[in-house]
């Protein structure tokens, strides 16, 4: 009984869209990053004076033409798309439809966004859906793109993907998982203020210096407080030797000279020393 009702829907639903046929049914979408706006291209053979049309849901700023002229058209609310309605003679015609809907796009817990594209019940002979993703936008590697499209490319700047179907009597859908990866301009937010802080950092160790020179040092003497300051101001007192070229009688009466003024501290460990830098408050 279950499986004679489904049938009898289908039917019904076919013979909503029976009066009109399509040679050909293209539908582009240009996924913005927060709405989508297409593009529906068809030549349709029409029997009853209208022309129904499915579109996804909350479609906005519609325009549509018909045999390239401009056409009102009907447009009411269903659930889970919008039917498009409108008045045109029998016959052959071209037609060309754009608006704009949000309703394909869905924000994911994680950051990730999903594109998902459905196309009621049509009787075409031909069918297309040409999806061009944000710049700057990854495909998801844990949900490949359902069903997989016939082709998936980069025009250098986006991921594109297209799927037909040849011919198309009921319905279709598509979905695409990606993630927005992030740009030089918000990188700018990055890395300004941590150039700043360098800056700043900078600037700091300089004053810290310029206050040992405003003491009159001598040159050895400054040379060893540069040495240290590079050092995270402690060295051992060899490596010191080694780095500032003095001899070790030199440099050991410059360092016990130093450490009277409070510029440096010595501390012993067996044989060797460990020399300090005074912080200057």
């Amino acid at each position: 009984m279950k499986i004679f009702l489904y049938a009898l829907f289908l039917l019904l639903l076919l013979s909503l869209v029976s009066a009109t046929s399509f040679t050909y049914y293209s539908v582009t979408a240009d996924v913005q990053d927060e709405t989508v706006l297409f593009q529906i291209d068809s030549v349709a053979s029409v029997t009853d004076s209208s022309l129904v049309l499915s579109l996804p849901s909350n479609a906005e700023q519609l325009e549509v033409l018909v045999d390239a002229k401009e056409v009102v058209c009907a447009q009411k609310e269903e659930l889970g798309f919008s039917s498009l309605i409108c008045p045109v003679s029998d016959g052959v015609h071209t037609f060309t439809v754009h608006f704009q809907s949000s309703s394909p796009l869905l924000s994911l817990q994680d950051g990730s966004f999903l594109f998902e594209y459905h196309q009621e019940i049509i009787d075409a002979d031909r069918f297309s859906l040409l999806v061009t993703l944000p710049q700057n936008a990854l495909l998801s590697l844990d949900h490949a793109p359902s069903p997989y499209p016939r082709h998936l490319y980069s025009d250098g700047k986006h991921e594109v993907l297209s799927w037909e179907r040849s011919p198309l009597h009921g319905d279709f859908s598509a979905a695409v998982f990606y993630s927005q990866k992030q740009s030089f301009s918000s990188w700018i937010f990055i890395v300004i203020p941590l150039a700043l802080l360098l800056v700043l950092f900078l600037l700091f160790r300089r004053k810290k210096s310029d206050v040992f020179v405003a003491g009159a040092l001598l040159e050895q003497e400054r040379k060893v407080i540069h040495i240290l300051q590079e050092h995270e101001s402690h060295l051992w007192q060899k490596q010191l030797e080694l780095q500032s070229g003095l001899t070790k009688v030199k440099l050991s009466r410059l360092l016990k000279s130093m450490e009277k003024r409070g510029l440096v501290t010595r501390e012993s460990y067996g044989t060797s020393k460990i020399i300090r830098l005074v912080e200057q408050k």
